[in-house]
């Protein structure tokens, strides 16, 4: 159902929506572990036609990126195989006790949805929700996960050159900063 009220939000936005944006980048985590990384969006610039000097345009928009670590392998002498239970939780063996190795891989895949306002000509202020999940490999087999959310805050400028638009963007978080780069046509 969720996903139905998002597709008639968009397609509803994108009937008063004169102009289009489709923009890729980088993600910066502030985990240091994190290495590669991308974010892939579009966003719909809707002219609200009013003559104030301020707040006249709106952007409604998403995203989506990635970004994960090496692998690092991890070698056991091994050690004790023994099961330690000191909770009331379940118990369970990871299988890594008489390995000589084994490898983990930290990966994190977001979600956004952005909005923005005009606040000079071509200068947009940005805000949005991010979700995160967060993933944990070993041997490339998921062990664990847990989600996140985060508000965004940020700027997004539109730089025209003849018919079209450049637009640099910076958006950060308490995970992450995201560097864009969008394009669209007038």
């Amino acid at each position: 159902m969720k996903p139905l009220i998002v597709l008639l939000l968009l397609l509803t936005s994108s009937v008063y929506a004169q102009n289009y944006e489709i923009y890729t980048g980088a993600v910066i985590s502030r985990d240091k572990d994190i290495h590669s990384n991308y974010m892939l969006g579009a966003n719909f610039i809707i002219k609200t036609n009013q003559e104030r000097k301020y707040f006249n345009n709106l952007i409604l928009g998403f995203e989506h990126g990635a970004y994960m670590s090496n692998e690092k392998i991890i070698t056991s002498n091994g050690g004790d195989n023994s099961i330690v239970v000191d909770c009331n939780c379940e118990e369970s063996q990871m299988g890594i006790g008489n390995a000589d190795s084994y490898t983990t891989k930290k990966e994190i895949r977001t979600v956004s949805l952005n909005f923005g306002v005009s606040v000079v000509k071509r200068l947009y202020l940005m805000t949005g929700v991010t979700n995160s999940k967060h993933i944990v490999k070993m041997n490339r087999e998921e062990i664990g996960s847990n989600y996140t959310t985060h508000i965004d805050a940020g700027l997004k400028y539109f730089i025209p050159v003849k018919r079209w638009f450049f637009s640099p963007m910076i958006k950060f978080n308490p995970e992450s900063t995201t560097f864009g780069l969008g394009i669209s046509y007038n």
